[in-house]
């Protein structure tokens, strides 16, 4: 592969990677384990070991079915092999315009809407102010195209996902001896074997549910997104570009999510009796990774264990009668307003 095919083949890989990894990944997570308890996590990788599948095939087809246009860049996805693999026009129009409202419109609202409100709870700035600041920050850069898309994409998606591994490791190393536990609790909450480990909506069947739903809205594998900006790509085979998707799921949910649930599961913000107690929880998700990334700093002479899985409830007993801990989930929950959770 020459150096300009492997240039083409990674800037559509981080502009996949930038599609894929947002506030699924950080407030989907948090809603998820919230709703589902920590064994939502497993159902989550679950999705993401299909996903990676169905990542595959449909970035493959978007390199078969992919056309040329006269400013020598390729246009292609699902609307297209739709059109041209199974013949069917009238499909491809329909998924064209649908994907179109739905990726122009409902998907965009509710990433705002998750950045406006954790900008708000976090530090106090008003939501019109954040709406001003992503308008004005991606605007340039979009209506310049997709070129100018997968050059920005290029450099910063190594910046975010540098900086947020750093802070993950820093968090993690900091609560290592409890990370066993942390990941038993997911296995036993997943098949609803601890209900100290269960969910604001119950056990098995809520950490199967939420764990799906947050699964496919993190990594968007068969949704027929990614596949638009596979298709760009220049590379020496379909199937090379079938493989860069795929590890973008494997990085979007079995890492990224992953690290994401240790934070929230090891911060001591997160409480499953507080959160079974409020109905209001999935609101207060909306900042709870936010909030275990931020108290950290504040436990740095606590490093707690896990429980075993006979305690009586997920909280640490070092944590059990922490101030700090109580009172960052009760502000959570007290400062939660209507804010719509993201995702379905």
């Amino acid at each position: 592969m020459t150096a300009r095919r492997a240039d083409l083949s990674f800037q559509a890989f981080a502009v996949g990677l930038a599609s894929r990894v947002g506030t699924g990944n950080i407030v989907g997570v948090a809603i998820a384990i919230t709703m589902g308890g920590p064994g939502a996590v497993f159902w989550m990788w679950i999705v993401a070991l299909v996903g990676m599948a169905t990542g595959f095939i449909e970035a493959t087809l978007a390199q078969l079915y992919k056309v040329t246009h006269p400013d020598g860049t390729f246009r292609g996805g699902p609307a297209y092999y739709i059109q041209r693999g199974l013949g069917s026009k009238p499909a491809a129009r329909v998924f064209a315009v649908v994907i179109t409202f739905v990726f122009g419109f409902a998907y965009e609202a509710t990433q705002a809407n998750t950045i406006a409100a954790t900008m708000k709870k976090t530090f106090s700035i008003e939501p019109w102010m954040t709406a001003v600041a992503l308008v004005v920050i991606t605007t340039p850069i979009i209506f310049k195209g997709i070129k100018s898309v997968a050059v920005v994409s290029e450099w910063l998606v190594p910046i975010m996902t540098v900086v947020y591994a750093l802070i993950a490791v820093a968090i993690l190393v900091l609560h290592f001896g409890a990370i066993p536990g942390a990941i038993l609790s997911i296995f036993e909450g997943a098949f609803g074997i601890n209900a100290a480990f269960a969910g604001v909506a119950g056990g098995f069947t809520a950490a199967l549910l939420h764990g799906t739903r947050r699964g496919l809205f993190s990594n968007e594998a068969g949704e027929g997104s990614v596949p638009n900006i596979a298709a760009t790509a220049t590379v020496a085979h379909p199937v090379q570009q079938g493989f860069v998707q795929s590890l973008g799921v494997f990085v979007d949910t079995i890492v990224v999510c992953t690290v994401t649930a240790l934070i929230v599961l090891l911060s001591g913000v997160y409480d499953s009796v507080a959160a079974k107690a409020a109905p209001e929880a999935a609101d207060a998700a909306n900042t709870l990774t936010s909030a275990s990334v931020t108290n950290v700093p504040r436990r740095l002479g606590a490093v707690p264990s896990w429980p075993s899985s006979s305690s009586s409830s997920p909280t640490p007993r070092s944590w059990a009668t922490t101030p700090t801990r109580r009172s960052t989930w009760t502000t959570s929950r007290a400062s939660s307003t209507s804010t719509t959770p993201c995702g379905p």
